[in-house]
């Protein structure tokens, strides 16, 4: 299970971050999505609000050190940048997206993401690792072998993959050159490594 982040909009309409991390045990505050005023935390029902403040706190008495209307969750620096809501991970952290995306930010805000509106939901809950997921929808390769559904062939196909990855039968995958989105990828996302490890 990865870091969850908490993200609320203010009356304001400003959008916020938070760690989803109760300050009590340390249980997740809240799961899924959707509109609420308050969060509980199902563990021993702190409750926030969307501001991440304490507002609720059962058996006060026996926690002399927590303040509530003062003390809260763990604020993350987020900021809203073409239609896209970004937030460092780092609550110390400095987030300069325009400066992160360089020539890209003006393309990336030509698209109009944020006046788009959703057309509905739909969850494809899988043991896989993002990237797996994401290799699966940049080459056609497998239309040929595996393709009606994406849940029922695609992502359980992939399961496999991420189970034999895990077990260190090989240690790398095999790229062929009628997949050169996945070469793309995977060359860049190499050179940001190595350039992130080198600075």
């Amino acid at each position: 299970m990865g870091r969850s982040v908490l993200l609320t909009r203010t009356s304001d309409g400003t959008d916020e971050a938070f760690d989803n991390v109760c300050l009590h045990r340390q249980s997740q505050v809240v799961t899924g999505c959707g509109t609420a005023k308050r969060f509980a935390c199902p563990y021993h029902a702190w409750t926030y609000d969307n501001t991440g403040k304490l507002v609720g706190l059962p058996g006060r008495e026996g926690f002399p050190g927590i303040t509530v209307k003062s003390d809260g969750l763990t604020e993350l620096p987020a900021t809203e940048v073409a239609g896209f809501l970004w937030v460092a991970l780092d609550p110390g952290a400095t987030l300069d997206v325009a400066a992160h995306l360089g020539p890209l930010a003006d393309e990336l805000d030509s698209w109009g993401i944020g006046r788009w509106s959703p057309l509905g939901k739909k969850v494809l809950d899988s043991p896989i690792n993002w990237k797996l997921a994401i290799d699966t929808f940049t080459e056609n390769y497998h239309f040929a072998t595996v393709h009606a559904t994406v849940r029922d062939e695609d992502y359980k196909l992939v399961e496999g993959l991420q189970a034999n990855l895990e077990s260190g039968a090989r240690d790398q995958l095999l790229f062929g050159r009628n997949e050169p989105g996945l070469q793309h990828r995977h060359i860049t996302w190499a050179e940001a490594l190595a350039a992130f490890r080198h600075s």
